[in-house]
């Protein structure tokens, strides 16, 4: 590995060696305008692993980044938008399923309520179960 001037942040330093390597390598199958996004995507997961990596060594209060971190990290910044479209999924459940609950509390203190809204809160309550048990059992 080369020799990191003083005060350069060590991810310019990795980015420039990610971008010396991609120079050595044959483009093809891609377009250059697809090769040139390539490499702006690799740079950039370059810098979102790093970032995360030292956030990990961070929460640890370790000194130094180790490689158990960076797996973490790549791990973490890989299924980041798997969470966030799960966690979605678990909130419109529990909206549905609160939504439904409230109709459900309408009809056992016995207030009147019409055929089409308690196949709605039926139909809303197994939904916003069916979601809120999608988020549980993929996460």
């Amino acid at each position: 590995m080369t020799n990191v001037p003083a005060g350069e942040p060590p991810r310019v330093t990795i980015a420039a060696l990610a971008q010396a390597t991609l120079r050595g390598i044959s483009r093809s199958p891609f377009s250059a305008e697809a090769f040139a996004k390539l490499q702006e995507r690799i740079e950039q997961y370059i810098d979102d692993l790093i970032i995360e990596s030292v956030r990990i060594m961070s929460r640890h209060q370790a000194d130094t980044v180790s490689p158990a971190y960076v797996s973490q990290a790549s791990d973490n910044l890989v299924a980041g938008r798997r969470r966030k479209l799960l966690s979605l999924l678990g909130a419109l459940g529990g909206a549905l399923l609160g939504a439904a609950a409230s109709n459900f509390l309408d009809m056992a203190k016995g207030q009147s309520v019409g055929f089409a809204q308690a196949v709605g809160a039926g139909v809303l309550g197994i939904v916003g179960a069916a979601l809120i048990t999608i988020q549980f059992l993929r996460e």
